[in-house]
């Protein structure tokens, strides 16, 4: 009895020690990874998670004016205010000389043109000072000024008067622009009026008088193109709006005159402002 006693311990003993080992390695199927580490009671840590860094924003740039294919000039008798604003109360940003050539940015609908100079200044001036060519077949290649001090209102009539005629041309490539075919006489017949002329020297008053100034500053623009000299005269004495270059040509019908050759290679049509003793030839390229 003892010894059927002693077996049926020993049996229990080893089933016991069975079931332990396999309670051990039991792990039920619904735990998860994070589970197994909390059997014991344990709080699990979550992993350091390190936050993605946002990317460092751009440097934002500050707004760049563009040139504008554009070109203007000033037309003023003497100088022009290059404002800040749209206004005339703008603060001064710059000083722009008659026949300054500038590149035209935009337009206001208060009647304005935001310009910018060949010197990178920025501003606003009224459109009716600034002459350009509105259709865009045209470039703006050079201009050229003259200004006389004393130039009464008979005078400033002729100059106008002739730079009329002047603005209704086209000078193709290869042709010769001519004084007496263009603008003619300037005599009484053609409407021009009495003012100071030069004759043998000697100033007296005379019909046409001023037009020698638009001839000079037409030949001043030809000379800045390079264009080719073929005939040009000075006066028998001394004038008073020549500039330090001292182009000048002198014209009257039937004697003087004033050709020059289109070297250019170009379609050229000039623009001509006149006011109060200033004359302003622009020369444009049709495109």
């Amino acid at each position: 009895m003892k010894k059927i006693y002693k077996n049926l311990l020993g049996s229990l003993i080893i089933i016991s020690m069975i079931m332990g080992i396999v309670t051990n390695l039991y792990i039920p199927f619904s735990y998860s990874a994070e589970s197994v580490d909390n059997i014991n009671g344990d709080v699990a840590e979550k992993p350091d998670v390190k936050p993605t860094p946002k990317p460092a924003p751009k440097p934002v740039k500050k707004p760049t004016v563009k040139l504008a294919t554009q070109k203007g000039y000033v037309k003023v008798v003497s100088t022009l205010t290059l404002r800040k604003k749209a206004s005339t109360r703008g603060k001064w940003v710059a000083t722009l000389k008659a026949g300054q050539q500038v590149y035209i940015l935009g337009t206001t609908k208060s009647g304005w043109y935001k310009v910018k100079t060949t010197k990178k200044k920025v501003g606003y001036v009224k459109k009716k000072y600034i002459g350009t060519k509105t259709n865009k077949k045209y470039k703006l290649l050079t201009t050229y000024t003259t200004y006389s001090r004393y130039s009464p209102s008979g005078r400033n009539y002729n100059m106008k008067k002739a730079a009329n005629k002047i603005k209704k041309i086209t000078l193709k490539k290869d042709n010769t622009f001519n004084w007496f075919k263009v603008v003619g006489p300037c005599g009484k017949k053609q409407g021009y009026k009495i003012a100071n002329v030069i004759i043998a020297g000697k100033t007296k008053p005379g019909y046409g008088g001023g037009v020698c100034q638009v001839a000079t500053t037409m030949y001043g623009c030809s000379r800045k193109l390079k264009m080719k000299k073929i005939e040009r005269h000075n006066h028998s004495a001394k004038v008073s709006y020549l500039n330090k270059d001292k182009y000048e040509a002198a014209v009257s019908y039937g004697h003087n005159n004033l050709r020059f050759k289109n070297t250019t290679k170009k379609n050229i049509v000039f623009d001509l402002y006149t006011s109060k003793g200033r004359v302003v030839v622009a020369a444009y390229q049709v495109l």
